[in-house]
């Protein structure tokens, strides 16, 4: 015998309900996981940086150091002397267009960063100094060691690899000497192994 009263309650549950028991179908399940993975994944993309890379301190760069992920430091988002020479709007750079060479890389060493205005010498700025073609920097540690500067003053070289001391003191070696030693005891890099460094470790350029 049909109980009616348990048959009208089951009939007046809120459809909602009845919808909630009823199996997913397949099409169903696919929309829902692939609307459940998009989010994370976008997220994923925005919050990682477009350019960079993981970078190490010169310390590091032992014979098999670059073989160990504990030698990297940190994650490093310099741009190439080119990209610092095209993008000079306020804002673009951390100190001033202006800014002169000298006043933060010395000694001068065997650069000679200068141009004549009237009868007088006058050093060269930071700009004008990525500018420069030909034997004027011929082997463009100026433009390098700028665009590390530059790049280290905004925030997007990780201090652990590279900080504004060290590249300060690698340049002062390097303008007195023609060489710099990474390490104590370290062969000693010319001026192609230092662009290197900055180069690869994404200090000035990518």
């Amino acid at each position: 015998m049909i109980d009616r009263d348990s048959a009208r309650q089951d009939s007046s549950a809120p459809a909602g309900e009845n919808r909630a028991a009823k199996p997913l179908s397949a099409p169903r399940r696919k929309i829902l996981i692939a609307g459940g993975t998009v989010a994370p994944v976008v997220l994923t993309l925005i919050s990682r940086p477009v350019l960079g890379g993981d970078c190490i301190s010169p310390s590091a760069t032992l014979s098999t150091a670059l073989s160990h992920r504990d030698t990297k430091v940190g994650t490093c988002t310099g741009r190439s002397p080119g990209y610092w020479k095209n993008h000079t709007d306020p804002g673009d750079w951390p100190v001033p267009t202006t800014t002169t060479f000298y006043s933060f890389f010395q000694p001068e060493g065997s650069t000679h960063f200068y141009k004549t205005v009237g009868s007088t010498q006058v050093a060269l700025s930071m700009l004008e100094v990525l500018q420069l073609t030909g034997g004027e920097d011929s082997q463009k540690m100026g433009a390098h060691f700028t665009a590390a500067y530059l790049a280290i003053k905004k925030g997007w070289v990780s201090p652990l690899a590279l900080s504004e001391t060290s590249l300060l003191a690698m340049w002062a070696e390097w303008a007195t000497t023609g060489f710099y030693h990474p390490y104590a005891g370290a062969a000693p890099w010319d001026a192609d192994q230092i662009k290197n460094y900055l180069i690869n470790n994404h200090i000035a350029g990518d």
